[in-house]
């Protein structure tokens, strides 16, 4: 929140975050997470969409 102007320290905050949600298998938070780094549409929008998309074939469909 100090820096929520400041969308690369944002962007960098957000993906610390996903991955810190991947690591603990939480995968619905780190996809809201990754969703709202697409959302900034930044250049880590690319990796974002990359981590969803790995979410979706590795875990969520092993899961069903």
């Amino acid at each position: 929140y100090l820096y929520s102007q400041d969308l690369p320290w944002v962007t960098k905050a957000y993906l610390r975050v996903a991955r810190i949600f991947e690591d603990k298998s939480d995968w619905d938070a780190a996809q809201a997470i990754y969703q709202k780094v697409i959302e900034l549409n930044t250049d880590e929008m690319k990796f974002a969409q990359e981590r969803l998309e790995w979410i979706k074939d590795h875990v969520l469909s092993s899961a069903h």
